[in-house]
C-alpha cells in the first residue's frame, strides 16, 4: 500500500507575463511574449523526519530539492585523499554529518517568445533562460578518477606526489580503499 507523503510544503514565488502586439494587418500579425518566474518552497513540517528512511533526503525549512552531503575540506596534499568534515567528531561519516550542500531547484527562468503570423501561417521563435545549479563534472560522474569510464578533462589535474595542490585526488582503480570510498562520499558537490 502506499503512502502520501506525510511532510507539509510551501510553494511561494513570483510570475511575471508581458504580452504585446507589435503589428496587425490584414495578412499579418507579430506578437511578443515574456515570462520570468522566480519559484520557492519549503518543507515546513515532517513528522518524525529524523527517524525516517528520507532524513537523508530532506531538511525542515529547506526546499524540496535540497542536496545534502559532506562537507568537502579539499584533497590532503600529503595523501592525495580527499578530506571531509566530520561534524559530529566520532571518526565516521555517516548522515549526522550532512550539511545542505545546495539546491537544484531553479533560482529563476523565463522566456521570450516571438510568434510571426502571415496568411494562416504561423512562426514562432523562442527563448528560455534559466538560473540553476548543475551536477559537477567531475564530482557527479558516478566512475571514480582511475576507473575505467569517460572522464572531463578537469581530471588532468589530479594530484600526482606529496605537495601536489590540487582539486582532484590521486587516481585508483582499487576498489574498497580508502581513496576509492572517499571519492564516493565527497562527490555529492553541485557546480556553482
Amino acid at each position: 500500500m502506499l503512502q502520501n507523503f506525510p511532510g507539509v510544503v510551501q510553494n511561494t514565488g513570483w510570475e511575471i507575463e508581458l504580452k504585446t502586439e507589435n503589428l496587425r494587418s490584414k495578412n499579418l500579425i507579430w506578437s511578443t511574449s515574456l515570462n520570468f518566474t522566480a519559484p520557492k518552497n519549503a518543507l515546513i513540517s515532517f513528522p518524525g523526519l529524523e527517524s525516517s528512511s528520507q532524513a537523508a533526503t530532506y531538511r525542515i525549512n529547506e526546499p524540496l530539492s535540497v542536496f545534502l552531503g559532506y562537507q568537502f575540506q579539499g584533497v590532503d596534499p600529503a595523501t592525495g585523499i580527499y578530506k571531509l568534515w566530520d561534524k559530529d567528531g566520532n571518526g565516521s561519516y555517516t548522515i549526522n554529518d550532512y550539511i545542505v550542500v545546495g539546491n537544484f531547484d531553479p533560482s529563476f527562468y523565463g522566456g521570450f517568445q516571438n510568434t510571426v503570423r502571415f496568411k494562416g501561417v504561423s512562426l514562432d521563435f523562442l527563448f528560455q533562460f534559466t538560473k540553476q545549479l548543475g551536477r559537477h563534472p567531475v564530482y557527479g560522474n558516478s566512475s571514480a578518477l582511475g576507473v575505467g569510464g569517460n572522464q572531463p578533462k578537469e581530471v588532468l589535474g589530479h594530484w600526482r606526489k606529496p605537495g601536489d595542490v590540487t582539486p582532484y585526488a590521486k587516481l585508483t582503480s582499487q576498489g574498497g580503499s580508502e581513496l576509492y570510498n572517499m571519492y564516493f562520499l565527497q562527490q555529492v558537490r553541485p557546480r556553482y
